[in-house]
């Protein structure tokens, strides 16, 4: 017997070195910025290269018609069980009843997921957990402007160091870049992973809406609970990525020479 053919190498070894690549082309950029900080930090433009495209009615259109052929698949054998079952009116007004609450209730779930205006259902769902990390943290709900206040103040950080450090001797010198830059390279790899995340809670807000087009189904309705299950996670890891960037910013302030 020939043995399943496992995950390809490559790919994965790509996956592995994304993350890596992407915290490469942050720490190029803080470099660079070095000279004359900016507010508007590398993570608001990243966020703006792909915030501005709207939700394509195609992949909304897309999750419709998935969503009504399952629905309608679903009907015909739930009746069709009823029915060989030899149930009678009742039972099959109760599947009748149980088909149509289920079915509305999931395609609401897709129809008021997202629309162009970004006041859908997923976004006001990661507002919201944004909105709660940045009452306690006393900070910005949104996550982009925490990331670029906290990046900013490791690139003021790091130049701070690299100023104060001419008049110490070469040993000791080279000790504090040191410690400076692992700083420089921690905030760097916050702010990827703030990027990351506002990426990802833009893919399910748009591309990702098409799975919701699973709901239609009892078979595969767990796939659409799922999805919605990933959103509150990704608004739960930016909650709490705005609480602990507060706590460093005001960390790193104090200690800022």
């Amino acid at each position: 017997m020939r043995r399943n053919a496992g995950p390809d190498p490559m790919s994965i070894r790509s996956s592995r070195w994304l993350p890596f690549a992407l915290l490469c082309l942050l720490c190029a950029v803080s470099l660079d910025a070095m000279a004359a900080p900016d507010k508007n930090f590398i993570v608001r433009s990243f966020v703006d290269s792909f915030s501005p495209f709207p939700l394509p009615a195609a992949v909304m259109q897309a999750a419709k018609t998935l969503f009504w052929s399952l629905a309608v698949m679903s009907l015909v054998w739930s009746m069709a069980h009823v029915l060989m079952g030899r149930g009678d009116f009742s039972d099959l007004f109760f599947e009748l009843i149980r088909f149509v609450i289920a079915t509305g209730f999931f395609y609401w779930l897709l129809a008021s997921a997202s629309d162009p205006t970004g006041q859908g259902l997923i976004q006001r769902i990661l507002e919201s957990l944004g909105i709660i990390g940045g009452k306690i943290a006393s900070a910005d709900p949104v996550l982009r402007e925490p990331a670029d206040h906290f990046g900013n103040l490791g690139i003021h950080f790091f130049a701070n160091v690299m100023s104060h450090t001419e008049s110490m001797r070469t040993g000791d010198a080279i000790a504090t870049w040191g410690m400076a830059l692992g700083v420089l390279l921690c905030i760097t790899l916050v702010a990827a992973q703030a990027a990351l995340l506002m990426l990802m809670a833009w893919a399910l807000g748009y591309v990702g809406i098409f799975l919701l087009g699973f709901g239609a189904s009892r078979w595969t309705s767990q796939i659409a609970v799922n999805y919605y299950k990933h959103v509150i996670a990704v608004g739960a890891a930016i909650l709490v990525l705005i609480v602990l960037m507060s706590i460093g910013y005001r960390f790193l302030a104090a200690l800022e020479p």
